[in-house]
């Protein structure tokens, strides 16, 4: 059977308890007297978080009306809530890491699930023209591997390989109507041609990159900031390996968390999938409870 997203009333009951298992965790949560250490902080954290990754799916898994919940969504709908998706997913990876307290996974996920949330927000108002570009840019790996590939290896076993990648590749470009002459002669590689600061600066959002998108590629590339802190011991002069994880504190864990719910409540309110705010108001309270939390273990680190 086809999957299909379900109508607001279709998971109306969902919605609603989620809200009350976050009224009833709220009402049980630690006094600030009790949360003596980075475990008690977390324990809490990472049950917000669950809550939370409940709501991603929610904004993804509801549609705008029943029609489009039989019939799905169309193109350019559709691009933007597979972004949405993509931010559930890495979310889920996120979290399943900072609950196993592997913070040099998780914070793998962090930096792809900033830039996906911020490309979404660009792509909602973006012009058809700038779908097309979306498409075309995504293309770059196929056309070098369409260079590369010879036509002819003298081997049939390799011919036969090659020939079903270039079918493979063709049949895709295709369907997004891009044809093999204008990927080729192609040389823009981001989106309208904008690099991810500048899609910052045009949403307005550029003092994000510093703090972000350029503190994660650390994490992304194994630089020596991540190499020397995350997968070395040091003695003396001279080095070990590290094989244990570094603990996560509120402080990654609750900011990636509420920054994933503020892209989430862009979508649903961009979407019209909302219309009575339920799971906008549920994100709200996350936000303000993850951000107070937050507040509270800055003060630790203050004393």
């Amino acid at each position: 059977m086809t999957p299909r997203a379900y109508t607001q009333g279709e998971r109306r009951k969902q919605v609603e308890l989620t809200s009350a298992k976050l009224r009833d965790l709220i009402a049980n949560a630690p006094k600030a007297t009790d949360l003596t250490d980075n475990d008690a902080f977390m324990e809490y954290s990472v049950s917000l978080m669950n809550v939370s990754l409940s709501v991603l799916h929610l904004a993804c898994a509801i549609a705008p009306d029943a029609f489009t919940s039989v019939h799905g969504y169309a193109p350019k709908h559709a691009i933007v809530l597979g972004h949405m998706v993509r931010v559930r997913k890495l979310f889920q990876g996120f979290l399943s890491h900072i609950a196993n307290r592997e913070l040099d996974l998780a914070m793998m996920f962090a930096r792809p699930l900033h830039e996906t949330a911020v490309r979404m927000e660009y792509l909602m108002t973006a012009r058809p023209q700038s779908i097309r570009s979306f498409k075309l840019a995504s293309y770059k790996p196929e056309k070098e591997l369409l260079t590369s590939i010879p036509k002819r290896h003298g081997d049939a076993f390799l011919d036969k390989i090659a020939a079903r990648m270039r079918r493979k590749i063709g049949n895709r470009l295709r369907r997004d109507g891009i044809t093999l002459k204008v990927l080729m002669a192609n040389r823009t590689w981001n989106v309208d041609g904008l690099d991810f600061r500048a899609m910052l600066r045009r949403l307005g959002r550029e003092g994000e990159y510093a703090l972000s998108f350029g503190n994660g590629s650390h994490w992304t590339h194994g630089d020596w900031t991540d190499i020397d802190l995350h997968h070395l011991e040091q003695e003396g002069r001279r080095f070990h390996p590290k094989f244990t994880f570094t603990d996560p504190d509120p402080r990654v864990a609750n900011g990636t968390t509420v920054f994933a719910l503020i892209a989430a409540a862009k979508y649903v309110k961009w979407a019209k999938s909302d219309r009575t705010k339920a799971l906008r108001r549920i994100m709200k309270t996350l936000h303000d409870e993850l951000m107070r939390m937050d507040r509270l273990h800055e003060e630790t680190l203050s004393a």
